[in-house]
């Protein structure tokens, strides 16, 4: 998978803020996207899993009971964790 751009969310439009709101994430695929985006630190499961303890990245409770991450709330991380 190719490195993506990180976008700055705070400077998006709303629909595509309201499209990245409404667009979830499994946990896997949260992974997988954040190493899409995350030149700067290593995405594993272990530190998916520290950051949802910490309290850092926390899902969206669905139905069901299963954690699902937006995309926006991703972006967000990705942004303010990037070196400056």
């Amino acid at each position: 998978m190719q490195k993506q751009e990180i976008i700055n969310p705070y400077e998006l439009s709303k629909d595509v803020k309201l499209n990245k709101q409404k667009t979830f994430y499994s946990k896997r695929k949260a992974i997988k996207y954040l190493q899409a985006k995350a030149t700067h630190f290593k995405v594993t499961k272990k530190l998916f899993k520290q950051l949802d303890q910490t309290g850092r990245l926390l899902p969206d409770k669905s139905k069901f009971g299963f954690g699902r991450y937006s995309e926006y709330k991703l972006d967000l991380y990705a942004y303010e964790t990037q070196p400056r």
